[in-house]
C-alpha cells in the first residue's frame, strides 16, 4: 500500500523551524572540518620539511669528538689507608709510595680518566708494579697519551737488581743503609734511562758485578755534597778492585755523574772503575773514584764532555788512560789526582792532534807512550809536564803550532818518562807558523843517533821563538838545525849535552851557541 505524505499542519510548521538551523549547523561543521584538514596538511608538510632539514644537517655536520685523555685519579684502595698517587700532567708520570712489605706485583689500581676516554691496562686490573708500568689513555677521537706509573716502597729494605732493564726507572733512597744490591752485571738496555737519586747506596757483590750502559741507554746519577750517591763493593770486602765498575757504550747527554762516590771498583778484568767505549760520553762533576785495582777511568775513542771538581785517588795504575789527547779538553784546574801508583795522565797509542787544544796543569805529567804529532794549535799552560816513553818523539808539522809558556817558578817541561839521557828523541819543529817555547825545560832527548840527535831540532822552512829555556841531559846535542829556517832566541842555556850544545846537521859541525 502506497504511503501518503504527511499533511499535518503542526508537523510541517515544526519542520520549517528546525530544518534551516539544522542545515546551517551541518554546513558550518563541514566548513570547519575542511579548514582543519587543510591546516593539518600544512603542518604535516612543514614538519616533514623540518625532518628533512634535520637529516641533512646530521649528515653534513658530524659532532666533535673529545680529545681529552688525562689520568685524573689513580688510587690503590686495597692498601690501608688507601693511597692516592701523584699525577703529573706535564711529565705524564704517576708516582706513589706504599708501605714497606707491600706486594708490588699484585696491586689493583682504580683509575679515573677524562670523560669518554679509555685506559689500558684498565682500572681494576691487577698489575705488576715491581718496575715502571706504561698506561695508555685513548681519547674519544682516537688520540693517545702515555703515562708512566712508578710505585715505590716507603722505608723499604734492600732491593736486589739483576738482569736487564729496558724501561726508564728511578732508584730512590729507600733507607739509611744499603738501598740496592747488584749481584751480577746489570744491563741498562734499549732507550732506558736509569736515574739514581741523592743518598742512594748501591753495593756490588763481586768482581764480575757492575753496570753496563748500552748504546742507546743512559745512566744519570745526581747526589748532593751532603747526600752523595755511593757505589761500593761487598760489605765484607774492602779491598781494592772488589767489583768491576761502570761501562758506558752510550753517547747520550744524560750520562751524568754529580756528587757520586765510586769505591773499590776496577778489576784486572774490567781494567778501570769507569770504562768509556767507542763514541760514548760522560759528564762528571764533584765526584770521587778511589781504590781501583787498575785505572781510574779509561776512554777509548770516547769523551768526558765535562770533567770538573773530581778526585781520583789510590788507584793501582793511572788515574786516566786515553787514546786521545783531546780527552783533556774539558778538564778544569780543580780536579785532584793523588795517591795513585802511576801518577800520570796516560795517552796510549800514537796520537795525532787534529783539533785546537789548550791544556791545563793538573799537578801530574801527561805521559805519551807512542809520541805526539801536532797538526793544529796546541797551547800549554804554565807548569805542564809532557813525559815521553823510550824512543818516542814530539813533532810539530804542517799547519801545527805549539805555544808553551811557563814562568820562572812553573816552567813547561818536556822530558823522558825516565830521567835518563837519551831516553826519548826530543821535539822536532817542522812547521812555519809562530811556534813559541818560553820558560821551558827540555831534557833527556837525543835518542835517535841518525835523525833526532838532540833535545830539540828545527828543519827546513820552520819557525821558532825560543826564550828563557834550558836544554839539558841529552845523549847527543841540546839543539840541532838543518836547511833554511827562522829562529829567534834569547836566554837559552845548555847543560849536560854529551856531544855538544848545537849541531849543524847539514855540515856535521858542532857549535857552542845557537845561530
Amino acid at each position: 500500500m502506497k504511503k501518503k505524505p504527511i499533511k499535518n499542519p503542526l508537523f510541517r510548521g515544526l519542520m520549517r523551524l528546525i530544518w534551516p538551523h539544522t542545515f546551517a549547523a551541518v554546513t558550518q561543521k563541514h566548513t570547519i572540518m575542511k579548514k582543519m584538514l587543510k591546516l593539518t596538511a600544512i603542518l604535516l608538510v612543514a614538519f616533514g620539511g623540518l625532518l628533512m632539514t634535520g637529516c641533512e644537517k646530521t649528515e653534513d655536520e658530524k659532532p666533535t669528538l673529545s680529545s681529552e685523555k688525562n689520568v685524573l685519579i689513580f688510587r690503590l684502595p686495597e692498601i690501608s689507608p688507601a693511597v692516592t698517587a701523584t699525577v703529573d700532567q706535564n711529565a705524564k708520570t704517576i708516582t706513589a709510595l706504599v708501605p714497606s712489605g707491600t706486594d708490588l706485583s699484585t696491586l689493583v689500581p682504580i683509575i679515573e680518566t677524562s670523560t669518554k676516554s679509555t685506559i689500558n691496562p684498565g682500572s681494576g686490573v691487577m698489575t705488576n708494579f715491581t718496575g715502571p708500568v706504561v698506561y695508555t689513555v685513548t681519547a674519544e677521537d682516537g688520540t693517545t697519551s702515555n703515562y708512566v706509573a712508578t710505585i715505590s716502597l716507603d722505608g723499604a729494605g734492600t732491593e736486589t737488581l739483576t738482569g736487564t732493564m729496558s724501561q726508564n726507572r728511578t732508584l730512590a733512597n729507600r733507607n739509611d743503609g744499603i738501598d740496592y744490591i747488584i749481584d751480577d752485571m746489570f744491563y741498562v738496555d734499549g732507550n732506558a734511562l736509569l736515574t739514581v737519586e741523592a743518598g742512594v747506596k748501591i753495593a756490588f757483590t763481586g768482581i764480575y758485578t757492575g753496570i753496563n750502559v748500552g748504546a742507546n741507554a743512559g745512566l744519570k746519577m745526581i747526589g748532593t755534597a751532603n747526600n752523595p750517591v755511593i757505589l761500593t763493593g761487598p760489605v765484607n770486602n774492602n779491598n781494592k778492585g772488589s767489583w768491576a765498575g761502570l761501562q758506558y757504550q752510550s753517547n747520550r747527554a744524560d750520562n751524568i755523574m754529580e756528587y757520586v762516590k765510586i769505591i773499590n771498583a776496577g778489576t784486572q778484568n774490567s781494567e778501570a772503575a769507569i770504562y768509556l767505549y767507542g763514541n760514548s760520553q760522560l759528564s762528571m762533576r764533584n765526584s770521587e773514584i778511589t781504590g781501583s785495582a787498575t785505572h781510574g777511568i779509561i776512554t777509548n775513542d770516547a769523551s768526558l764532555s765535562v770533567f770538573s771538581g773530581n778526585t781520583i785517588s789510590n788507584c793501582e795504575s793511572n788515574p786516566i788512560l786515553t787514546n786521545n789527547l783531546l780527552t783533556f779538553k774539558s778538564f778544569t784546574t780543580d780536579n785532584i789526582f793523588t795517591g795513585n801508583t802511576k801518577p800520570e795522565l796516560k795517552i796510549e797509542w800514537a796520537d795525532i792532534l787534529e783539533a785546537d787544544l789548550s791544556l791545563e796543569n793538573h799537578g801530574i805529567p801527561y805521559l805519551f807512550t807512542h809520541g805526539l804529532i801536532v797538526e793544529r794549535n796546541l797551547t800549554l799552560k804554565k807548569g805542564i809536564v809532557f813525559a815521553f816513553e823510550y824512543g818516542q818523539q814530539m813533532g810539530v808539522r804542517g799547519s801545527g803550532k805549539i805555544d808553551a809558556r811557563g814562568d820562572v817558578l812553573n816552567p813547561v817541561k818536556f822530558i823522558g818518562a825516565n830521567n835518563e839521557a837519551g831516553f826519548w828523541s826530543g821535539i822536532s819543529i817542522e812547521s812555519s807558523r809562530e811556534n813559541i817555547l818560553d820558560h821551558c825545560i827540555i831534557s833527556n832527548g837525543g835518542n835517535d843517533s841518525h835523525y833526532m840527535k838532540s833535545d830539540i831540532a828545527i828543519w827546513e822552512g820552520a819557525k821558532l821563538n825560543l826564550s828563557n829555556t834550558k836544554l839539558m841531559n841529552s845523549d847527543a846535542y841540546g839543539f840541532q838545525f838543518s836547511g833554511s829556517f827562522t829562529l829567534t832566541h834569547s836566554n837559552v842555556s845548555f847543560e849536560n849535552c854529551q856531544l855538544g850544545n848545537v849541531y849543524d846537521y847539514d855540515n856535521d859541525v858542532v857549535h857552542s851557541n845557537l845561530p
